[in-house]
């Protein structure tokens, strides 16, 4: 007398189920915690500096490199504090620090997007390659928009020239790097969907 064994199939799909990733989804849940920490500290961060600008003006001071803040002290040789600027100039340099801030706070922002997605257990679902490549573009978008920003600085009488950085540049590589993944990852998911029509 034979026996027949029902076999069950093990699910498929971008959910993963399996305890062998439960691992991989709680790491995932703290690192999406973590860059919800970065996220809140990009916005912090710049209103921080937005603040103290308009409170306390003449401790703020730009140079041809960069600006910093100066406690105590003279202001270093070739520096300007935002007091002394004309209104236009610290608007502009209002415009040029959001702007300029804008490219981080959203690259945070789709990381953490796309890591609440492996800590649901999401992996190689289009959602995960729409999160990456928006993060590529914003990557690639980090260096052009420095300097538009800085440029608009600039143009209203700021003094801050120092736009190209080796960040922006490394970001803009990484960024098309990062583009080609999600690309690749998107075939991924097709073709393990069509995989699972096919059994």
């Amino acid at each position: 007398m034979s026996t027949i064994s029902a076999l069950q199939s093990e699910p498929r799909g971008p959910t993963l189920e399996r305890a062998s990733h439960r691992r991989i989804r709680h790491l995932s849940g703290v690192f999406s915690i973590g860059l919800g920490v970065l996220l809140a500290l990009s916005v912090i961060a710049p209103a921080a500096l937005i603040f103290v600008s308009a409170v306390f003006p003449s401790h703020i001071s730009c140079g041809i490199t960069n600006c910093e803040l100066t406690l105590k002290g003279p202001v270093p040789a070739g520096f300007t504090t935002v007091s002394q600027m004309w209104l236009v100039t610290r608007l502009a340099g209002l415009v040029d620090l959001v702007l300029a801030a804008l490219p981080p706070f959203f690259i945070l922002w789709h990381l953490r997007a796309l890591f609440r997605l492996y800590a649901a257990g999401r992996v190689f679902a289009r959602e995960n390659a729409a999160q990456l490549q928006r993060i590529g573009l914003w990557l690639m978008l980090l260096l052009p928009v420095k300097f538009i920003s800085n440029l608009v600085f600039r143009l209203a009488g700021g003094s801050d020239h120092a736009w190209l950085h080796a960040t922006g540049i490394y970001a803009l590589i990484l960024g098309a790097i990062v583009m080609v993944i999600a690309k690749v990852m998107e075939l991924g998911h097709e073709i393990e969907k069509e995989h699972g029509e096919f059994v």
